[in-house]
């Protein structure tokens, strides 16, 4: 069996990394959601991964850049209603499908 080249490694990578983030943010955006139906303040724990992502998958500079972002948070939102017993495997379904949306855009 081959190796690798170098692209492929690097796209697995970003793709695994992506991937890491989108959840990171999903998992961020329960919790502030979270805090705020106990009546917390919780804006400042907003870490606006958002755009880290869209730089990495070559996006924010596309005009329809900020429809796109649109479209992620609608996508995002299904994990606001995701019980804690079953956030695992549903942080990881929707991670994909995002990061999948995303990829076919940013080619």
């Amino acid at each position: 069996m081959a190796l690798p080249t170098p692209s492929q490694n690097t796209f697995i990578c970003n793709k695994t990394i992506i991937i890491n983030l989108i959840k990171q943010d999903l998992i961020n955006w329960k919790m502030i959601y979270s805090l705020q139906k106990m009546q917390i303040r919780a804006d400042d724990y907003q870490l606006d991964i958002g755009p880290i992502i869209f730089e990495m998958m070559d996006l924010e500079n596309r005009n329809d850049a900020s429809e796109i972002f649109d479209k992620y948070v609608e996508m995002s939102k299904p994990i606001l209603k995701t019980k804690a017993n079953q956030s695992n495997r549903r942080i990881d379904l929707l991670a994909s499908k995002i990061y999948n949306y995303l990829e076919s855009l940013s080619q």
